[in-house]
């Protein structure tokens, strides 16, 4: 089975053909991933980690999303506008579900962007300016701002949309302070209303996703055809190639940077690059006068 290798601006990725093409198209359709790094946390607003998004953001939607050409695009929210200088109005997609059969309202919006801006969210950088939002009607909220932001949809990418009453249920109103280890029913379970649904965490160990039938994306054009996704942590370099090279695994996110001119060279590996939106970078520390001295 031919392998494929991938990079991006942000990450490596090898894939078997198979996982790219579709699993037996006979059955269910799984995709086994294997990543050196855990999630962490399945409450979508305690982090801001590329690892961690790739999974909540599957089971969690945000206002607006992204098409192939990086371009935002209606997701929970079917329109936007400045309504004045100060505020912008979403018209929420009509008839969407939460995992567990509750509709979607704007009540669940102004909740979650305030769940977003409490202090124990790593989240809140992202609304920067955002003072808070107000239900119009239904399907309708305003976020307000501290002053004019044109580019105020683009915060709303990746800020997820928790159900108000879930949240209210299981005691977690605020998001997992991470930083002080604090354990939740968040971090363990979610109610998104994405393509996705939770079926199984273990940190550290293995996260196991459902396709939710329910999706209001359901059929569109582009839309996989998996069933599951399994995601295993495995955290020694060669031992997740090996569980590619045997089969024990579809794809694999963070080959090892090390292994890339060997990767190169290997017949069996097909190399593409396709462009990415994120950015990496170094720089000095100018917080301070002076650069500390080294000891």
């Amino acid at each position: 089975m031919k392998r494929h290798w991938y990079t991006t601006g942000r990450a490596l990725f090898v894939a078997s053909a198979l996982a790219l093409a579709g699993a037996d198209p006979a059955g269910a359709k799984s995709l086994r991933l294997a990543s050196a790094f855990d999630p962490q946390s399945m409450d979508p607003h305690a982090l801001a980690l590329l690892y961690q998004t790739r999974i909540a953001m599957q089971i969690y939607e945000s206002l607006v999303g992204r098409d192939r050409d990086f371009k935002l695009e209606p997701a929970l929210a079917l329109s936007w506008q400045a309504v004045d200088a100060k505020t912008w109005r979403f018209k929420l997609r009509p008839d969407v579900k939460f995992h567990d059969g509750a509709p979607l309202t704007a009540d669940d919006v102004v909740f979650s962007i305030e769940r977003a801006l409490a202090k124990t969210s790593q989240r809140s950088f992202q609304l920067r300016g955002v003072t808070g939002a107000r239900k119009v009607d239904a399907l309708t909220v305003d976020v307000l701002l501290d002053a004019p932001d044109a580019v105020l949809p683009e915060k709303t990418w990746l800020m997820a949309i928790m159900n108000k009453a879930w949240c209210v249920k299981h005691g977690v109103l605020l998001p997992q302070d991470y930083n002080a280890k604090q354990e939740t029913y968040a971090v363990r379970n979610a109610n998104g209303t994405g393509p996705f649904m939770l079926s199984r965490y273990d940190p550290d160990s293995r996260t196991v996703l459902t396709a939710n039938p329910h999706w209001w994306g359901r059929g569109g054009a582009g839309i996989g055809n998996l069933t599951e996704v399994q995601y295993t942590v495995i955290q020694s370099d060669a031992t997740r190639l090996a569980a590619l090279a045997t089969g024990e695994a579809d794809f694999v996110i963070d080959p090892p940077f090390q292994d890339v001119a060997r990767l190169q060279q290997d017949p069996k590996v097909h190399l593409v690059q396709v462009i990415a939106i994120g950015t990496q970078y170094l720089t000095f520390d100018q917080s301070r006068d002076e650069l500390g001295r080294r000891r």
